[in-house]
């Protein structure tokens, strides 16, 4: 299969519309014998519903996250794009998850397929509740982000940065929560780093933009 692309076209204000592009080689994953035995060692797995569009990668993806330890950080990260997704992948993906990470767009057709409904909040405490979840983060863009644990939230407004383009973003801002969470950092922490890793994203010119060392410094383990 050839290496998959997408087609991204910004508005004026920076914001992407996506054209994921089919088949691709991810649409092909397979749980190896090597790759289960990775998982088996892993402290963390991201995963999310796209990469789930066809069967074998649904089966190996959800093979692969339930090899993982049971101490391990399982991080839905959901990615809603055009018709990929429906609700048998996000519940089955929901129930393998301990992190649950979505954008403000996502919260109303999640609620829609797990039957729940309120406020942002009352919505994303019933989603935690009913399938066991550690943490639950919702970006908001320019409003900012939510994370949820144990019961308490924290609240992070938006950096202010001139928006080049906000492609990488969300996977930055992913990526950020990972770290933090392995590391064991304070939430207040982790979910104000995360806002301003993507908020630099937003600010450069392409999805993978170098981060500057005080990123790495402030995601860094106090253990070490």
């Amino acid at each position: 299969m050839p290496t998959g692309t997408v087609s991204i076209r910004l508005s004026t204000s920076g914001v992407p519309d996506y054209t994921i592009h089919e088949p691709a080689a991810w649409d092909g994953l397979a749980a190896t014998p090597e790759a289960l035995s990775a998982m088996a060692a892993a402290g963390a797995v991201c995963f999310g519903s796209l990469a789930q569009r066809s069967r074998d990668a649904r089966d190996a993806i959800q093979k692969l996250v339930a090899a993982t330890p049971a101490t391990a950080l399982r991080i839905f990260d959901v990615n809603l794009r055009q018709h990929y997704y429906d609700g048998a992948v996000i519940e089955a993906s929901l129930l393998l998850a301990n992190v649950l990470k979505l954008n403000e767009d996502e919260v109303a057709p999640l609620s829609n397929v797990v039957g729940v409904s309120g406020d942002l909040e009352r919505r994303m405490e019933q989603i935690a509740e009913h399938f066991g979840l550690r943490v639950v983060v919702v970006t908001r863009g320019e409003a900012g982000s939510l994370l949820l644990s144990d019961g308490r939230w924290s609240r992070r407004p938006a950096c202010t940065v001139h928006v080049e383009d906000s492609v990488g973003a969300g996977d930055a801002f992913t990526s950020a929560l990972c770290v933090g969470l392995l590391h064991r950092l304070d939430l207040e922490t982790v979910i104000e780093v995360a806002n301003e890793v993507a908020a630099f994203v937003c600010a450069s010119r392409g999805a993978t933009p170098s981060l500057p060392p005080r990123f790495r410094e402030r995601l860094a383990d106090p253990r070490a």
